[in-house]
């Protein structure tokens, strides 16, 4: 893509960190509504689709909603070493109308193991988010949060989708590879904490 994406309420918190440019996005729901903007957008609802893991536990995927984030902020602080906070997935899910977030819910303990989100803009997007419980990994969840988001890029006409993650994480870029992605460039010194460049990776959706 010629740009990377990027939504202005980034400003509203410096963990905010995925790549490029995105025009900001005015809010279009009251505060404190508990329903995704994306649940709003002229292209329809977002998808939901019932899954089953192989330990026999049943598994929804949904929009994520703000009564979610607390839940969310539980993983995203265990899976990430430069965690958004609870402020940014706020802003995204009131004030960003170019974004679809999910949510994996285990449906018998109502237990959230598992999150995603996606920007969207003239035919590109960008996965901003895909984690699972780090006591549930190795089950087949991040496949299937993966193959939901690439479904939601294809509902949504999305011609390529890009993502980004650190060098050195070997088992993400093997992960992703095997699903189709492709190196698109090499950011250096991108991530803090340690410092490391980050790989960013594309997949465009015809080859789905």
């Amino acid at each position: 893509m010629g740009e990377y994406l990027h939504h202005e309420c980034a400003h509203a918190d410096s963990n905010y960190d995925s790549l490029g440019t995105f025009p900001g996005a005015s809010a279009n729901t009251a505060s404190g509504t508990p329903l995704s903007s994306s649940a709003n957008t002229a292209s329809g609802a977002p998808l939901r689709e019932s899954a089953y893991a192989s330990d026999g536990a049943v598994y929804e995927l949904r929009p994520m909603q703000l009564f979610d984030l607390r839940a969310v902020m539980g993983i995203e602080m265990l899976a990430f070493s430069q965690p958004w906070s609870a402020l940014a997935f706020r802003c995204e899910l009131l004030d960003n109308p170019l974004c679809d977030y999910y949510v994996l819910e285990e449906l018998r303990s109502t237990k959230i193991v598992g999150y995603a989100g996606l920007w969207y803009q003239d035919g590109f997007g960008s996965i901003t988010k895909i984690a699972v419980d780090p006591h549930l990994r190795q089950q087949g969840l991040g496949t299937r949060l993966l193959k939901h988001i690439v479904a939601s890029a294809n509902k949504r006409g999305l011609r390529q989708l890009t993502l980004e993650f650190r060098a050195g994480n070997v088992a993400a870029r093997a992960f992703y590879t095997k699903h189709g992605f492709s190196l698109l460039d090499i950011i250096k010194d991108y991530y803090q904490n340690p410092n490391e460049d980050a790989i960013l990776m594309a997949l465009s959706i015809h080859n789905i």
